[in-house]
């Protein structure tokens, strides 16, 4: 429900907060990914760009934000235009237009898409789109994989064997209440 670029932002947090960064490395990271993301997009900013990934050369965070290499910028122009495109992309005037039956499925611990964001903007872009019959469902305990997951953490999802229960119950109920056969 956010555009690619906030996404990613996002997820860069969610690894500030795994990591246990200081409010300081925070900080930086996100200036950095937001750097970055203004660099491509609106293609100015390249060389305060690279000194900004010089002068965090060997933070143990510099990997976490997806910036390349201060020696691969500027990024090729062709290379830049697709990445532009994809940090771009904002899916809302795509989902104003969805006007069938639709279940979004939001996981309550998921740490890379803000579901607290994400699930109101979805009931407004369909409601907007006229549609009736669309379901918003957050999941309790669930992380971004669909797995069970108190906290949303990798090392949770890296032992779990089988996705929550509650993503099955919800597509049961969604299909049960649109009539579809269920598989046997």
């Amino acid at each position: 429900m956010l555009t690619v670029a906030q996404n990613q932002a996002t997820s860069a947090r969610a690894w500030c907060d795994i990591a246990r960064l200081s409010d300081d490395g925070v900080a930086r990271v996100v200036a950095l990914r937001n750097a970055f993301t203004r660099a491509v997009v609106e293609n100015t900013g390249c060389d305060a760009l690279r000194a900004q990934i010089a002068s965090a050369n060997g933070a143990d965070w510099l990997g976490s934000t997806a910036v390349p290499p201060a020696n691969a910028l500027p990024l090729d122009p062709a290379v830049r235009a697709a990445t532009a495109a994809q940090l771009a992309f904002d899916p809302a005037p795509y989902w104003k237009r969805v006007n069938v039956p639709t279940l979004f499925l939001f996981a309550e611990n998921d740490r890379y898409v803000k579901t607290s964001v994400s699930t109101p903007r979805a009931s407004q872009y369909l409601s907007e789109a006229g549609n009736r019959d669309a379901w918003v469902v957050v999941l309790k305990h669930v992380d971004h994989a669909f797995f069970e997951s108190d906290s949303g953490l990798d090392l949770e999802e890296q032992g779990a064997s089988a996705l929550a229960t509650s993503f099955g119950d919800a597509l049961a109920r969604w299909a049960q209440a649109h009539h579809l056969a269920a598989a046997h």
